[in-house]
């Protein structure tokens, strides 16, 4: 997983817990006090699995409010560092389907800082069909911690763009060779009008982080 992740976990943690709660991170992952990411670094899904696990303990949060929380941080900040990846995407689905693309364009040149790079010829972590016109099936290979964080990526997505979407995760395997099928029908596109305007998507999901104990 590319140090994005990371990064933006770490300012979030920042944001609601301050400099104490990231050194608390750190402290507890049992990485060096000031360790710092980079997004152009491969960093193992196990690593990133287990930073999740401990912020939501930092920040007193449930998966579910901390996935939220996550990904409305997490797009604010794609926002600002990659506005044309949304800006070429006239709606949602054909964000989501160029996934791929994306994530070819800032893996280029990355570093890696953990065993378990994916393997040469291997198929990539994300695969993308296009089952009918207003659908999408993603299956993605990840840790069994961050598939659920997932979904919420998407939803966040599918909002930002005030789109309208029905999105189903099913799980399958056990360990880590767990695969999610992600299975997404559009009801409702918004159109072209007032696009990419916010830094921020706000639904009734998302409620403010409390700060940490």
């Amino acid at each position: 997983m590319l140090g994005i992740f990371h990064v933006t976990l770490t300012e979030l943690l920042a944001l609601h817990g301050g400099p104490a709660a990231v050194a608390r991170l750190l402290e507890q992952a049992g990485l060096p006090a000031g360790t710092r990411f980079r997004i152009d670094t491969r960093y193992p899904d196990t690593d990133a699995e287990r930073l999740l696990a401990i912020a939501a303990q930092l920040l007193e949060l449930d998966a579910a409010a901390l996935h939220r929380a996550y990904a409305a941080h997490a797009g604010a900040w794609a926002l600002r560092v990659f506005p044309s990846f949304f800006e070429l995407a006239p709606d949602s689905r054909e964000f989501l389907r160029s996934q791929p693309r994306f994530a070819g364009l800032l893996d280029a040149g990355a570093q890696c800082a953990g065993p378990d790079p994916l393997p040469a010829g291997a198929p990539g972590p994300i695969e993308i069909e296009t089952p009918a016109p207003d659908a999408l099936r993603i299956r993605w290979r990840a840790s069994p911690g961050l598939l659920a964080l997932y979904r919420e990526l998407l939803r966040w997505v599918v909002r930002h763009y005030r789109d309208v979407a029905d999105v189903r995760m099913q799980v399958n395997g056990s360990g880590t060779g767990m695969v999610a099928t992600y299975d997404l029908s559009w009801i409702r596109f918004a159109g072209s009008t007032h696009r990419h305007e916010r830094f921020e998507t706000a639904g009734p999901d998302e409620r403010p982080v409390p700060p940490a104990a």
